[in-house]
Order: C-alpha cells, then sequence, then structure tokens
C-alpha cells in the first residue's frame, strides 16, 4: 500500500512535467527522425530493446525519451546526475535508471523494466562527447541485451541543445539485431570487443547516413 502511494504521488507531478518537456522539445528543437530501412520501426519502438546512442549531453536520455513517447523508454544515467537539483526533474521524468561502477544494481533494473515491456537506452561511449566525434564503446549493452534476451537497436543523434530554433535535433533509427552468443571455446574479451566493434560500425553507419540524407536536401534546394 505505501508503495502505490508514492508511485500515485509520483505520477502526480512527472506526467505534468513529461507532457511539458515533450511540447518544448518539439517546439526548441524540432526534432526531425530518419529510418535506416523500411522495415526499422516507425513513429514509435513497438517492442522490448535495448537502445544504444551517441552521447551528446547528459539531458539525451530524457530528450530521446520524449521524442519516441509512445514508448517507454528507460535511460541510463550516472548516479552523480541525481544529485544536481536541475536534472534531477528531467532523469526522473525521463525514467532514468541510476548506474554506477561499484553495483550491478543497474542491469537488474534494466532487465526489470525490460520484462515489463518497456526499452533501455544506453550510452556505450560512457560519456559525453558533443559534435559528430563517437569515442570507442563500452559493452554494457551487450551484458544488458543478452541478459534480457532482446535484440539491440543502434540509434545515432546530432544537434546542439545550447542553440534553440537553430539548430535541429536529428535522430537515424537503425535496424534491430540480435548480438551473437559468446562462443564457448573462445576469449571473452576478444567476443566483447568485436561486439563492441560492429555496434560502433553500425553506428558510423548511421551517422554517414545522415550526412548524405543532409547533403541530398542541400542539393534539391
Amino acid at each position: 500500500m505505501k508503495q502505490k502511494i508514492v508511485n500515485f504521488l509520483n505520477a502526480c507531478w512527472i506526467h505534468p512535467i513529461r507532457a511539458i518537456l515533450i511540447v518544448l522539445t518539439h517546439l526548441l528543437y524540432r526534432p526531425k527522425v530518419y529510418y535506416e530501412s523500411s522495415e526499422s520501426p516507425r513513429r514509435h519502438i513497438k517492442e522490448s530493446m535495448v537502445l544504444t546512442c551517441n552521447h551528446l549531453r547528459g539531458c539525451d536520455g530524457a530528450v530521446i525519451s520524449v521524442i519516441f513517447h509512445r514508448q517507454r523508454i528507460h535511460s541510463i544515467a550516472a548516479r552523480r546526475w541525481y544529485r544536481k537539483w536541475y536534472l534531477y526533474p528531467l532523469l526522473r521524468c525521463g525514467y532514468s535508471i541510476p548506474i554506477d561502477n561499484k553495483s550491478a544494481a543497474w542491469l537488474r533494473a534494466s532487465t526489470q523494466a525490460i520484462e515489463k515491456g518497456d526499452s533501455v537506452l544506453i550510452f556505450p561511449e560512457g560519456m559525453a562527447v558533443p559534435g559528430t566525434e563517437i569515442r570507442p564503446f563500452k559493452p554494457g549493452f551487450l551484458l544488458l541485451a543478452q541478459n534480457a534476451g532482446v535484440p539491440i537497436l543502434p540509434f545515432y543523434m546530432e544537434g546542439c541543445y545550447n542553440r534553440p530554433f537553430f539548430k535541429r535535433l536529428r535522430i537515424v533509427v537503425g535496424t534491430p539485431y540480435l548480438p551473437d552468443p559468446p562462443p564457448q571455446d573462445s576469449d571473452r574479451h576478444t567476443y566483447y570487443k568485436e561486439q563492441c566493434e560492429l555496434l560502433y560500425q553500425k553506428t558510423v553507419a548511421l551517422r554517414e547516413l545522415l550526412a548524405e540524407k543532409r547533403k541530398h536536401r542541400k542539393d534539391v534546394s
């Protein structure tokens, strides 16, 4: 009963703020979503998946969550961000899951969210990197996908949060894929490295696809 009351009180302030964030995000940054292929999910993510994306700013998770608001997307966020008063509401409204290097609680919480039918967004770079540079990936996304038994769906995002009304946010949605199971007779370190490189190349391909679409648009205009 106590937990139900807490959940109700949280919903009383989270849902109205989330609705405001949806409107503001679309007004300020005019997000444009592209899809890599016709087989990619359109309008919203319909299945439970592990979503991955390059990391531009600390509020990326909340932004993607409100852009694809038809499907509940939980985002992974460093626990230290929860101590910043101006980010805490964004993290809560983005259904964020805290993560640190000392506990695997984030993996359990993420798996539970997926089992309930939601998706989880993780940033494999492990840190925000403004611009178009993509840093090497870490294998947390792979551990989660294998633990939950769901596909991986790569995103690529480009834009600038400090220039509202001018710099449009653009997101390219890739194609879901199931990671290969780890071979029983091989080095796990090599396997994780190969899978990280595979996702990295898929993300780079999305970046190049976005560049081609923007170039085509300029040529047409």
